[in-house]
């Protein structure tokens, strides 16, 4: 698993209603994935969610989540998973009312499920995902070629259950995810696409940027 920051774009009915970055960094112990959705005044009210995940690197289970959101006419709210493996215990925090379960299996996140997903063997068709609340189960369906800007991307592709969001997956390393599908409730489905795919030339231009930006610095530091 290596850094990464990946950028999306969010649509419903063709119609741009927000920005999604994923910015994933080592720590000492973990991976930690940050997630900001950023989601148009248009849409819903408008927001931002931020959803953090610590992910266990060898044994790809999640070690934390933590979930903030505001906007939206709803004011600000949390939400907060901590897997204490000394204690054995589950502890799930909403505002301030709080849940303790025995830590008896291990978990995943909504984000860290997305992860795992990337890490999966290409033989698996079907797996039951442990979750804090309701289980997750993952469906390989047959495998799609996207057309992009940038050009084809062949992927594999998984249905999440409950839920039916679609997901889709480079088929070669790093597996990023190119496209996803979120059925909202009583809105339509959230459409998520891989910025750079989407928008080749403008990501060359940025790149060529920050590589002129840096070796302005350099520069001075001589």
């Amino acid at each position: 698993m290596d850094s990464e920051e990946l950028r999306y774009s969010l649509s419903l009915a063709g119609k741009m209603v927000g920005e999604q970055i994923w910015k994933t960094t080592p720590d000492r112990h973990h991976w930690i994935t940050r997630v900001q959705t950023d989601f148009v005044s248009n849409f819903v009210g408008g927001g931002r969610r931020v959803q953090i995940s610590k992910l266990h690197p060898k044994s790809l289970v999640s070690a934390g989540y933590f979930e903030t959101a505001e906007g939206g006419g709803k004011g600000r709210s949390s939400f907060e998973t901590i897997f204490d493996r000394k204690l054995g215990l589950v502890i799930v925090r909403q505002a301030r009312d709080e849940a303790v379960i025995p830590l008896v299996r291990d978990y995943q996140d909504p984000v860290s499920l997305l992860q795992l997903l990337r890490r999966l063997p290409n033989e698996a068709k079907y797996i039951h995902v442990p979750m804090v609340g309701s289980d997750a189960h993952v469906q390989r369906l047959a495998d799609q070629t996207l057309e992009f800007k940038s050009g084809p991307v062949p992927t594999r592709v998984f249905q999440l259950l409950p839920g039916k969001a679609v997901v889709h997956l480079e088929t070669e390393a790093p597996f990023r995810m190119v496209r996803f599908f979120q059925p909202v409730d009583d809105v339509g489905t959230l459409e998520a696409n891989l910025w750079e795919l989407q928008n080749p030339m403008r990501k060359k231009a940025e790149e060529k940027a920050q590589l002129e930006d840096r070796s302005k610095r350099r520069s001075r530091r001589r």
